[in-house]
């Protein structure tokens, strides 16, 4: 991991615009902000409009009493939709340990505990407000005796996981580092090109040594199939809706 990812990684996500306008991209990091700010706005307009509950999605019924970020998407229950049908599948096997890296506010960790009730969540994050926010969601989804929060994952503790183990990652780059030989939990793993573009293929190549692997890559999102949004103008429904600027890719890893 080169300097400016490792120091990424170890500062809040409010914190890294400032980081990146040091590294010489201050239009891109001024404009960001102001896209925060919009972002922000709509989504008090939906958490007023629609509440705090997700509606749809794999964690339908989900109290998010504190969100880090999507929480229009999120309350929809159109969050990462490109993963819907592997969250599915993957339930059904109902893990004994899911392991959630980069769980901010617990979208996925309280999540998956409500779907998997005798699943013990271990929810990683290296902010300690993001941990504190998955908590008071575990305890408002009354799932809080089955989770845990720890602060910063090593690869020894995914390499001490057992087949009854399933991992959900998304740690802004550093899957690179914790994902190494000798896994053999399953994994969902989001892939951050925009850090390294070698990282992914790294990953993938590392990965398929041990695992059988299936890739998902991200795609768009139609404001229209939403009528919830409807009192939204259309470009507040897109900024509602919107996740992420780039396409992104998923790994879904199971054991040989």
């Amino acid at each position: 991991m080169n300097l400016k990812a490792a120091v990424q990684r170890r500062l809040p996500r409010l914190l890294q615009v400032p980081l990146r306008a040091v590294y010489g991209q201050r239009p891109t990091a001024r404009t960001e902000r102001r896209g925060w700010a919009d972002r922000r706005r709509v989504a008090d307009l939906v958490e007023l409009q629609l509440g705090s509950v997700v509606r749809a999605g794999p964690f339908a019924g989900l109290r998010l009493d504190s969100v880090e970020g999507d929480t229009p998407a999120k309350v929809l229950g159109c969050y990462e939709l490109e993963l819907h049908g592997a969250i599915e599948k993957l339930v059904v096997k109902q893990f004994g340990t899911i392991v959630n890296v980069g769980c901010a506010e617990g979208y996925y960790a309280v999540g998956m505990a409500l779907r998997c009730p005798t699943a013990h969540i271990v929810a990683y994050d290296i902010d300690p407000a993001q941990q504190r926010l998955c908590m008071q969601n575990a305890v408002a989804n009354a799932v809080a005796s089955r989770l845990e929060t720890r602060g910063e994952c090593i690869a020894a503790d995914l390499q001490a996981l057992g087949e009854d183990a399933l991992v959900i990652m998304d740690c802004e780059g550093c899957e690179d580092v914790l994902l190494q030989e000798g896994i053999s939990a399953t994994l969902l793993v989001e892939l951050h090109d925009y850090v390294d573009k070698t990282l992914p293929d790294r990953v993938i190549k590392r990965l398929s040594k041990s695992h059988r692997l299936e890739i998902i890559h991200s795609v768009g999102r139609d404001s229209e199939a939403y009528p919830e949004l409807d009192f939204l103008t259309a470009t507040d429904r897109e900024l509602a809706l919107f996740e992420r600027p780039t396409p992104m890719r998923w790994i879904i890893a199971r054991p040989n």
